[in-house]
C-alpha cells in the first residue's frame, strides 16, 4: 500500500495515472475513517473558505458579460459549492463517488493536474469558443498546462509560473485580476 501524500509525487514523477492517485486518496480516507459519508465529506468541505473578493470580482465579470468556469484537479462536490456561492454555471472537476447508503467508495479522475490543457481544450470546444478567447487564472504549477494553452493566461502569486509562461500576467490577488480581464477582448 502507497502512503497518501507519496501519490502526488509518483503521479509527478509519471509512475502512477492520476486515477491511481485518487484511488490512493480516497482508500486513505475511508482506512482513516471506514464509515466516512457524502454528508461527512459535504460538513468537511463547508469550512472551506472563499477568498473574500471572490464574490465581488466574479459579480463584476458575470456582468461585464465573461461567462466563468471552474476547471479544478479538486473534488467536484466543493468546485460546485463554490460555483453556486459564486454563481459560476460551468464545473469540471473530479467527483467522489458514493454508495447508494451515502458511503464514500472511490473517485473519478476527470481533470488530471498535469492535463488541465486538455480539460480546457474541451470545455473551449463545448462553448464552440476558441482558446485565443480564453482567459485563465491559475496559482500553481499545477496550472501550468492550461496557462500554456489559453489566450490570456493569468498567474496569482506564483513567480514561477510567470517565469515558464513568458506572455502571462503576473497579479499579485484576486483583486488584480479584474483590469487584465476588464481590458482583454477576444477576437469577435
Amino acid at each position: 500500500m502507497i502512503k497518501r501524500g507519496r501519490g502526488a509525487k509518483l503521479y509527478m514523477e509519471r509512475k502512477i495515472s492520476y486515477q491511481e492517485w485518487v484511488d490512493i486518496d480516497v482508500q486513505a480516507m475511508i482506512m482513516a475513517r471506514p464509515t466516512v459519508t457524502e454528508k461527512d465529506i459535504m460538513e468537511a468541505l463547508k469550512k472551506v473558505e472563499l477568498e473574500t473578493s471572490a464574490k465581488f470580482v466574479t459579480a463584476v465579470l458575470r456582468k461585464a458579460g465573461f461567462k466563468l468556469a471552474i476547471v479544478s484537479a479538486g473534488i467536484e462536490q466543493l468546485a460546485h459549492r463554490v460555483a453556486r456561492e459564486l454563481g459560476i454555471d460551468i464545473v469540471k472537476a473530479n467527483p467522489l463517488l458514493f454508495s447508494g447508503d451515502g458511503k464514500l467508495i472511490g473517485g473519478r479522475a476527470v481533470v488530471e493536474p498535469l492535463a488541465k490543457d486538455k480539460a480546457l481544450y474541451d470545455l473551449a470546444y463545448e462553448l464552440k469558443i476558441d482558446l485565443s478567447e480564453v482567459a485563465y487564472v491559475g496559482d500553481s504549477i499545477w496550472d501550468l498546462p492550461a496557462l500554456e494553452v489559453a489566450g490570456l493566461p493569468i498567474v496569482i502569486g506564483c513567480r514561477e509560473c510567470a517565469e515558464k509562461v513568458k506572455r502571462a500576467v503576473l497579479v499579485n490577488c484576486l483583486w488584480e485580476i479584474l483590469p487584465v480581464l476588464l481590458r482583454y477582448r477576444p477576437r469577435a
